[in-house]
C-alpha cells in the first residue's frame, strides 16, 4: 500500500512540476511574441506612411501597400487582444480564449514585411507628395483679401435708415 501511495505521490508531483515549467515557457513565449510582433508592425507602419508619401501609379505596387496594410491591421489587432488576455488573466475576473493564430499572425507579418524589400527600392522612384502646412493656405487667403483693397466690408448688408434710426445702431 505504502508503495502505491509513493507511486502516486511522486507522479502528482511530477506532473505539477511539469506542468509549472510549460506554463513558465508558455508565458515568456507570448511576451517574446508580443515584442516580435511589435517590432513588426513598427516597421511596416513606416513603409506604409512613406509609401502615403509618394505618388504611386503603380496598381500592383497599390495591391501590395494594401496587403501590407491587412497584414498591420490584424498585427494591432492581434497585439490588442493579447493584451486584453494578459490585464484580464491579472485581474482573474474572467478568462478570454487563447488565440490560436498569434504566431501565424506574426509570422505573416514578418513575411509580408519580408517582401516588402523590392518594393522600398521601387518607392524611391516616385516623387513625393507636395505637402504645405494649413497656415500657408490662411496666410494666402489673407493676400487676396487685403489685395482686394475692401476687406469683408464689401460683403456686409448695409444698414437701413429710416425715420426711427438706423437697424445697424439697435
Amino acid at each position: 500500500m505504502e508503495v502505491v501511495l509513493s507511486a502516486v505521490a511522486s507522479d502528482l508531483v511530477g506532473r505539477l512540476i511539469s506542468f509549472l515549467i510549460g506554463k513558465y515557457q508558455e508565458r515568456g513565449a507570448t511576451e517574446d511574441d508580443a515584442a516580435r510582433l511589435q517590432r513588426a508592425l513598427l516597421r511596416a507602419r513606416a513603409v506604409v506612411e512613406e509609401a502615403e508619401g509618394r505618388q504611386i501609379a503603380n496598381q500592383a505596387m497599390l495591391l501590395q501597400l494594401n496587403q501590407l496594410r491587412r497584414e498591420m491591421f490584424r498585427g494591432a489587432y492581434e497585439l490588442d487582444a493579447l493584451s486584453l488576455r494578459r490585464r484580464a488573466t491579472a485581474s482573474k475576473t474572467f478568462s478570454l480564449p487563447l488565440s490560436t493564430g498569434g504566431l501565424s499572425v506574426v509570422e505573416s507579418l514578418e513575411s509580408a514585411l519580408s517582401d516588402m524589400t523590392e518594393f522600398v527600392v521601387l518607392l524611391g522612384g516616385y516623387p513625393r507628395v507636395p505637402r504645405q502646412p494649413y497656415n500657408a493656405y490662411l496666410h494666402g487667403e489673407l493676400h487676396v483679401w487685403e489685395a482686394g483693397g475692401e476687406g469683408v466690408d464689401h460683403l456686409l448688408p448695409a444698414p437701413t435708415c429710416s425715420r426711427l434710426g438706423c437697424a445697424s445702431d439697435n
